[in-house]
This record gives C-alpha cells, structure tokens and sequence, in this order.
C-alpha cells in the first residue's frame, strides 16, 4: 500500500513550526532584557534560539536530519538523462553524509570548540569573534569549488532551490554570525539586540533548510511518477 506523502501540507507544517519557534524565541528575549525575567521556572530557555541543548535545538536537527535522509534517497534515484561525465549519485551521497554531520554538529556543537583556541591564537575579535567562522568560510568556498558544476548540471527548479537555500543557510549561520561577533565585541552579549540577531542568524538557518528540504521533495516527486517505490508523493 502507498504511502501518500503531501508535500505542500508538510512544508506548511514545518514552516508554522519553524514561525511559532521564531516568535516564542523573540519574546524570550523581550522578557528577559525588557523585563527582567528570564527563567520563569525553566520555561524560557527551552525556547531560546541561541541557547542549546532545547526544543529549538531539536527542531534544527530535525531539519538537517530530514535533508540528509532526502540527498540519500535522490541518490537512489536514476537520472532521466544521464550527463556525460557526471556522477550525481556520488555527490548526493557527499551531501547527505555532509548534513549528517551538520546534524550532529547542531546537536553537539562541535565547531564552536574551536573559538577560544583560534581567539586566542591569533587575538580575535570584531566580525572574527566568533572564530569559527573563518573555517567555515574556507570550506564552503572549498564545497562551492566541488559542487558547482553539479549545481549547475540540475534541472533549473532544483538549482535554483539549492542556490537559494544555500544564500539563506550560509548568510544566516556565517553571515549574520559575523555581525553577532561585531556587535558582541562593541556592546556585549547581554543586550536585547544581540538577543535579535541570534534570532535572525538560527533563523536563517531555519529556511534554508526549509527551502533545500522542499527543493529535495520536488526532486523526487519528479522523478517518481512511474516508478515503484511505494511513496506516493503529492502537493
């Protein structure tokens, strides 16, 4: 028996989720720096985006996860018209391994282990404070070197998609973290605009995930009408 699976419906729900998560975030902040609560018995830090290890949190890894899963179906797919000299099965595999980890990562935190040694190596600070980021500016120009041909070789529909995830995943996760990293050096942590501009960052990171997952199910839903995998994929 199918398995029938409404795109449009479930982009709605995540996208409402995503929204819900956004505003529950702001108001954490307004309480706490326009009214000085805080906690309110644990409740507020489950909401907060820049805090770890809470709902937002998961949701985020959710996100990831679910792109990971869908690269790696895509790479189960054959392709309607093969291109000479291109493997787009290899390279799906790479990015749902690559989202894999940015999954775990989000959950772990694991790159932000590298801001104290590289800050203190090197006396960072400014849009470099958060040190991270300048690995991550090296490896995405490295994956953009790797992928662009690739990119390009995909229907106009999916490489738009992947282009615009990436300008909203990449502009929110390094982009906006740069400007955090000014604005903390200038005014500090403890304010209700850089409260804000945590919110924007996670934000970002929140639609283009949003994006790329939708981009992936257009993805397979055209390449499935006639197949016979028993998913069943509707708008």
């Amino acid at each position: 028996m199918p398995i029938v699976f409404h795109r449009k419906k479930t982009m709605r729900t995540l996208t409402c989720i995503s929204c819900v998560l956004i505003v529950l975030s702001i108001l954490t902040k307004i309480s706490t720096f326009v009214f000085g609560h805080g906690y309110i018995y644990g409740f507020l830090p489950k909401f907060d985006l820049d805090k770890e290890a809470n709902i937002p949190t998961v949701f985020a890894v959710l996100l990831l996860f679910v792109a990971s899963l869908l690269f790696y179906m895509m790479s189960l797919i054959p392709e309607k018209q093969p291109i000479p000299k291109q493997d787009p099965k290899s390279h799906y595999r790479f990015l749902s391994l690559l989202f894999l980890y940015l999954a775990f990562d989000e959950g772990s935190s694991i790159h932000e282990l590298m801001i104290d040694p590289l800050r203190d190596r090197f006396h960072l600070t400014g849009i470099f404070r958060f040190s991270w980021v300048i690995v991550g500016i090296i490896l995405v120009a490295l994956l953009i070197l790797y992928f662009y041909r690739f990119i390009l070789s995909r229907p106009t529909y999916m490489k738009k998609g992947f282009i615009l995830a990436g300008m909203i995943f990449i502009g929110g996760a390094l982009g906006v973290e740069m400007i955090g990293g000014y604005y903390s050096s200038v005014y500090g942590e403890l304010n209700l605009t850089y409260g804000l501009i945590t919110i924007v960052e996670e934000s970002g990171e929140f639609f283009g995930c949003l994006v790329l997952i939708n981009t992936l199910l257009q993805g397979i839903q055209n390449s499935l009408p006639n197949s016979t995998l028993s998913i069943d994929l509707h708008d």
